[in-house]
């Protein structure tokens, strides 16, 4: 994974990369009201969004958001997403984020990540 910088709530301007901040705070609130050490990958670029870390526990988490339907990884990005975490010995995660909904999975075998 790329360098990682302390988490700090983004903003933006464009409605799709608006919703996908505003997915990406959500996500990451919900981590650190858990517990959870939180980093924020810069621009989003790398094959997560998020590192979050408690105790010897690492996720690297890559956040999808819709407004209309269910959200969706392509096949490359969660084999990207799931070998990055393999190498840095981390779980790979995917949140997809509707309006009314949040669920957060293992990118394995799409169960419920436990946050606490």
């Amino acid at each position: 994974m790329k360098k990682t910088t302390p988490y700090t709530p983004k903003s933006g301007t464009s409605s799709n990369y608006a919703l996908g901040i505003k997915a990406e705070n959500k996500v990451a609130s919900q981590y650190k009201n858990n517990g959870w050490n939180v980093m924020q990958s810069p621009g989003s670029r790398g094959a997560a969004d998020l590192k979050c870390s408690k105790n010897n526990i690492t996720h690297y988490v890559q956040v999808k958001s819709s407004t209309t339907n269910t959200p969706s990884i392509s096949n490359y990005e969660a084999g990207r997403l799931k070998s990055t975490s393999t190498r840095n010995g981390a779980t790979a995660v995917i949140a997809k984020v509707t309006p009314t909904e949040t669920k957060i999975m293992y990118a394995k075998n799409n169960q419920s990540a436990k946050l606490k």
